[in-house]
Parts: C-alpha cells; sequence; structure tokens
C-alpha cells in the first residue's frame, strides 16, 4: 500500500463511513514528451468502475474460458473486485467478491492449491493478514488459509506488497510479503499437497537497528543463475536479495543503500542483455525529483553500481513499476505510475504513466510522458486481446476526499502516423 494511501486508510477507520463518490474527470492520455517513435503505442480502450479506491490488479484466467479477466483490490472500501473478460481486450461489469478484508493493500494471482483452477492471494494491512482466496474456475472463491503477520511496533506488520514463485519446488506457488513494519519479509511455503503453508519471517534489518525498516516491495527472480527462485526487497533506505536453495531456507545477502528519500520501488529485467538480472530502483526524493537507478546483477546474487537516469524534476510520487518489452525489440522496458507537482507549488497534479524503452545496454530512451487522472495506483501488462502485443491495466486511486473508482485499460496499437496523443 502506498504512501498517501495508508494515510486514506487510518482517515476511514478513525471516522468510519463509505468513501465518497469519485469526481467525473475524464481520463486524458496526452503525450507531454514524445522525443523518440516508439513501434507500439496505447489507446484508451475501455474504463472500468470498481469498488472505491482501486489499488491493486491481477490479471489471469479465472474462469477457464481462455480469456483474461481481471481482479482488483479496493483499498478504501474493502472489496475485491472481479472482472470477466468477454474477449478483444474488453471486459463485463464488475462482481464483489465477499472477502472479509479491512484494507486490501495489493493482490496477486497463482496456484495456490492442489487443483488446476486459478486462485489469489492478498494483503490486509488493517488486519495485518495475509489470505488465500481458492478459485472454482468459475469466477467464484472460496476463502482458505489466512495468518496474521503481527511482528511490528504495537504487533502491526502492515504487509504492503506480495509475489509469487515455487520457492521449494513442489509445483504449487508460495509467497514472499513485504512487510512495512518489524523489519522482516515472510515467506508462506506450501505443503506438498498444496493444502496448507508454512511462514518463516526473515530480517530485513538487524534486530538492534533504529530504523523499522519499512518495505515498500518485493520481487521474484532467479539471482545468482542456479536454477532457484530468489527474491528481493526494497525498504527504506536500501534493499536485500535472498537467495532460494530450493527448499525451505535462504541465503541472506548483504543488505545495499540506496539514495531514495521514501524508499525504493522496484522491478526486475535484464536491462543490458548479459543473462544476469538486473535491479531498476525508482528512487523517489520526496517531494523533489525521481530517478530510475539500475543495479547490474553479476550472476553470483550481488549488483554492480548503477546507471541513473532522472525521471522528471517535478515527479513527486512513485506508485507501481512493471518491466516489459513494450516495443518488441528484445530490450526490456519500463512503465511507471507516478504524480507530479504543479509548478511552482508543493501541491499534487496529475497522475502520469511513464513509458520509458530500453536500449539493450543497460541505458534508455528518452522517457514518454502520459497524462492520467491524480493518484494512479496499481498497474499491470498482459496481451488481453491475444494480438500478441502487451496491453496495459492501470488503477486510479483518489485521493482522500475524492476517492476513485476507476480501472483503465490501455490496448496497445500500431504506432500513429504523428505522435502526440494516445487514441488519435
Amino acid at each position: 500500500m502506498f504512501k498517501w494511501q495508508r494515510i486514506g486508510a487510518i482517515f476511514t477507520k478513525l471516522f468510519g463511513g463509505r468513501a465518497p463518490k469519485t469526481s467525473s474527470f475524464t481520463p486524458q492520455l496526452e503525450a507531454l514528451e514524445s522525443r523518440e517513435v516508439l513501434s507500439t503505442s496505447f489507446g484508451l480502450k475501455q474504463v472500468l468502475t470498481s469498488g472505491s479506491g482501486p489499488v491493486s490488479v491481477a490479471v489471469g484466467d479465472f474462469t477457464s474460458d481462455g480469456r483474461k479477466d481481471l481482479i482488483i483490490a479496493n483499498e478504501y472500501d474493502g472489496t475485491m473486485t472481479l472482472f470477466k473478460g468477454r474477449g478483444a481486450g474488453l471486459f463485463g461489469r464488475g462482481h464483489d467478491i465477499a472477502s472479509g478484508l479491512s484494507f486490501p493493500s495489493a493482490v496477486v494471482a497463482g496456484h495456490f492449491d492442489a487443483d488446476s483452477f486459478l486462485d489469489f492471494a492478498v494483503t490486509d494491512t488493517g488486519t495485518n493478514q495475509i489470505k488465500f482466496f481458492h478459485g472454482d474456475g468459475t469466477g467464484s472463491f472460496s476463502s482458505g488459509q489466512g495468518d496474521t503477520i503481527g511482528s511490528g511496533p504495537g504487533g502491526e506488520s502492515l504487509p504492503r506488497a506480495l509475489a509469487k514463485g515455487d520457492f521449494n519446488e513442489d509445483g504449487h506457488d508460495d509467497l514472499v510479503v513485504a512487510n512495512f513494519h518489524g523489519k522482516s519479509v515472510s515467506v508462506f511455503l506450501s505443503s506438498a499437497d498444496g493444502t496448507s503453508y508454512t511462514r518463516l519471517d526473515l530480517p530485513t534489518l538487524p534486530s538492534d537497528s533504529p530504523l523499522q525498516s519499512s518495505s515498500l516491495s518485493v520481487s521474484v527472480a532467479d539471482f545468482n543463475n542456479d536454477n532457484h527462485l530468489d527474491f528481493v526487497v526494497g525498504f527504506m533506505g536500501g534493499f536485500k536479495v535472498f537467495l532460494g536453495t530450493g527448499g525451505d531456507t535462504f541465503t541472506e545477502q548483504t543488505a545495499q543503500s540506496t539514495s531514495s528519500f521514501n524508499g525504493p520501488i522496484f522491478a526486475v529485467g535484464d536491462f543490458d542483455r548479459d543473462g544476469n538480472q538486473d535491479i531498476a530502483l525508482i528512487a523517489d526524493f520526496g517531494l523533489v525529483q525521481s530517478s530510475i537507478q539500475i543495479r547490474f546483477g553479476d550472476g553470483s546474487g550481488g549488483f554492480s553500481e548503477t546507471h541513473e537516469v532522472l525521471i522528471s524534476p517535478r515527479v513527486a510520487v512513485v506508485a507501481s513499476v512493471v518491466v516489459c518489452d513494450f516495443n518488441q525489440d528484445g530490450n526490456d522496458d519500463l512503465a511507471i505510475t507516478t504524480n507530479r507537482l504543479r509548478r511552482g507549488t508543493g501541491i499534487l497534479g496529475r497522475g502520469q504513466l511513464l513509458l520509458i524503452p530500453g536500449k539493450g545496454d543497460g541505458s534508455f530512451q528518452p522517457v514518454q510522458y502520459y497524462t492520467m487522472p491524480l493518484l494512479p495506483g496499481g498497474l499491470a501488462v498482459s496481451d488481453l486481446d491475444r494480438d500478441g502485443r502487451p496491453d496495459i491495466v492501470v488503477t486510479i486511486n483518489g485521493n482522500l476526499l475524492e476517492p476513485d473508482h476507476r480501472v483503465l485499460i490501455l490496448k496497445s496499437e500500431p504506432p500513429p502516423a504523428v505522435r502526440g496523443w494516445f487514441g488519435r
């Protein structure tokens, strides 16, 4: 859950009541800067209405019909919304899922039991829980095992982000959860039959550290090329890699520092195409500026110094980042949702979607900026219409006074004759 979202959760928890309705602002996908021509552009295809404060999205075929569906975590009203795919990258009306959640902050799809149907897991910062929902292949879900993670101040862990991977190599997805409090990450390892989980709490900082860790993000990859999945967790001032062994143990690497003020949000990819996994850290310097810092992997679980790219002097808050080859040139690119400051003020202005094409040598082409409604949050990439090109899903979280309800579907399109506006 992001900084402004936690504030909203506390506000709602204190004063109660449902969130007010969203404003009628119409999304505009205007290119603010376009100095390079991409072989793929994006048009606004559909605007979906979700619950209050959609903060995270998972994509998958939850109805077993060969079409991509969406699961949305709505922070402000504690609901989950399922949008069933209709084909051609379009979605039907949303259906609320009885979740029993307080403030869901992140959702991931995976196979968390022994059947062949897709499930999902969600973190709940309001109850300090991780909860599993098991799909039946029709779009219905039963609530499975939940676990309270109470390792922070006052027993609060505030689980904030999660990622999946089969760490113990039993054929079932496991989970790693970044806890905002408690100086720890929690790993949930599946049993051999996929019916239960064992939890491991691993330290991100020494117990006598004056810092609270404040883990913000987590990603899964094989960083030391041993064919076992590892994970990296980012926290205020740094990040740490945990190397997997293919079982129920992890080797803790030395934490590395970053220059980020609020802690890095990151994604993993091979940005220099050397066969080793690198980390793209989106460093947030408070309300001043943000930049991309690439830490190049050495193939053994270590990282070299950074190649840094300034995103914008007016980017205020970075929300999400994903890696994908958007222009299909064989190089990993980045997509980032952010909010910028109004010129000459300290007030948040419109949100932004940033597309940053990679060159394949660890550097990037100029940033492409596109305007969004205020406070975009969750971000996902998938080929929704099965045309061989990646499409984008963005959730619009809104703000305290006007929580939003929208989910934007951006379709990948051939490039227009004249760049400048999406969908025109």
